[in-house]
């Protein structure tokens, strides 16, 4: 058995034991991930604050091919709640493990982002 096959068989079984959410992309069957949000959280001396990390997410490659740069997901937690988001980044490591970086989708946002004139006066 190569090296190669031992890593692919290694990250599909951290997936499997590990998965914690449900991703769904239209016209295709939901797929197992992980799917971790450290929300990362820089404090501002002068107040506010910056959040310093995506979410990101871990599929089996195998399965997840589909999911490619600006594919709509949805992700179903265990406990019921679904969270929309749009992938950033894939990263496909080639031993069967795709991350994805994660970002927010306008969700029913389908007007241009930006206004006829600006409201900013000079």
């Amino acid at each position: 058995m190569s090296v190669d096959n031992v890593a692919r068989q290694a990250n599909e079984a951290i997936i499997d034991a590990f998965s914690n959410v449900d991703v769904i992309a239209d016209g295709h069957e939901p797929v197992r991930g992980i799917f971790t949000s450290p929300s990362e959280i820089a404090k501002l001396d002068g107040g506010g604050f910056v959040d310093a990390q995506r979410g990101t997410l871990i599929v089996k490659s195998a399965e997840a091919g589909h999911l490619e740069r600006r594919t709509a997901i949805t992700l179903q937690f265990e406990n019921g709640t679904r969270q929309s988001h749009l992938v950033v980044l894939p990263e496909n490591d080639g031993s069967g493990r795709l991350k994805l970086a994660l970002g927010q989708e306008n969700v029913g946002d389908t007007s241009s982002n930006q206004p006829e004139s600006s409201s900013i006066s000079y």
